[in-house]
């Protein structure tokens, strides 16, 4: 499968991206609904959460270690984890009703993301965009 698109650049500012996405992670743990949807392991929050968890477990503790990687191995990690940011930038930002879709929600009921995780998933944005 090919590797999602990534802006230019972006790779290098793989480190902040990480941050980055801890923080958000943090956002997403600070939430009013995430005990409930951690506990159910179901809903927007606990889906967002779960992917942000993932991508950062890729970079961070990748199942094979990276000094035993060849460089066109961890070029690949890199990027696929980019493309995972990119995919989690997409989905906090949606306003196409596509995540309304996606985590069942009905509309106009769904829950809220709130100002914490917006302002984290924006700053997340702005660095994979180069606005940083």
């Amino acid at each position: 499968m090919p590797a999602l698109p990534t802006p230019q650049g972006t790779s290098a500012h793989l480190p902040e991206i990480q941050t980055t996405n801890q923080a958000l992670i943090a956002a997403f743990e600070a939430h009013p609904h995430f005990a409930s949807q951690s506990a159910a392991r179901a809903g927007k929050i606990y889906f967002m959460w779960d992917f942000a968890k993932r991508t950062d477990a890729m970079t961070t503790t990748p199942n094979v270690p990276t000094g035993s990687m060849t460089e066109a191995q961890r070029e690949k990690l890199k990027s696929d984890a980019m493309g995972r940011y990119v995919i989690l930038e997409m989905i906090m930002n949606d306003t196409t009703g596509m995540t309304t879709m996606m985590f069942q929600e009905q509309p106009g009921r769904g829950v809220e993301l709130g100002e914490l995780i917006r302002t984290a998933a924006k700053r997340l944005q702005d660095i994979i965009e180069g606005r940083d």
